[in-house]
């Protein structure tokens, strides 16, 4: 699966998509990230290489969670084809993210 993420930024060129990619299919998602948060936080196991899961917290706007249910690597593919890997945070929580 492959997830496009558009990026908005200072560091970013305004619509820049980023491709975050499976080897499990050859499907794709869109979605608008959020680039002035730490971390890109990704819900489908789909999108990582590997994952480790284990429970951690992380401050949001509302306050400490216990969000976070893993964190493993995930292949990224900036326009041009340059790639490179990223450890991302995983959750299972919450319906508003990939």
């Amino acid at each position: 699966m492959t997830l496009f993420l558009i990026c908005q930024t200072l560091f970013v060129q305004m619509d820049q998509q980023i491709m975050c990619s499976s080897h499990e299919s050859n499907k794709s998602d869109i979605c608008l990230a959020d680039c002035a948060t730490t971390h890109t936080i990704l819900k489908n196991r789909e999108y990582f290489s590997n994952l480790n899961l284990a429970e951690a917290n992380v401050q949001t706007i509302s306050g400490i969670s216990n969000l976070i249910n893993g964190s493993g690597r995930a292949n990224i593919m900036l326009p041009g084809e340059q790639q490179f890997m990223l450890t991302m945070p995983y959750t299972q929580k919450s319906e508003e993210i990939y």
